[in-house]
């Protein structure tokens, strides 16, 4: 249950509601959909009511790990490369 509080006469401050996600696949959308959910983390303030999403797991049985990380960090489509923790 989300609790609100009354901080003025008509705002509220929500938490920052964290949605878990779980990709399936990990070809050009499943990396996209990684990317896009740690730039909303990153962007998302603790004093906004935005939520954000939190990728928790992969499911790509034909990748390893190791292969996983090479292919989020070294994707050929987006110019530079990725400064998230994996």
């Amino acid at each position: 249950m989300l609790a609100t509080t009354t901080t003025t006469a008509a705002t509220s401050t929500f938490p920052s509601v964290s949605i878990k996600v779980g990709v399936n696949g990990f070809g050009r959308i499943g990396r996209l959909v990684t990317r896009a959910a740690e730039s909303s983390a990153s962007s998302a303030s603790s004093a906004s009511s935005a939520s954000y999403l939190s990728v928790v797991a992969v499911n790509d049985p034909s990748l390893s790990c190791e292969y996983i990380t090479y292919l989020l960090k070294h994707d050929s489509v987006f110019v530079g490369r990725v400064t998230i923790c994996v």
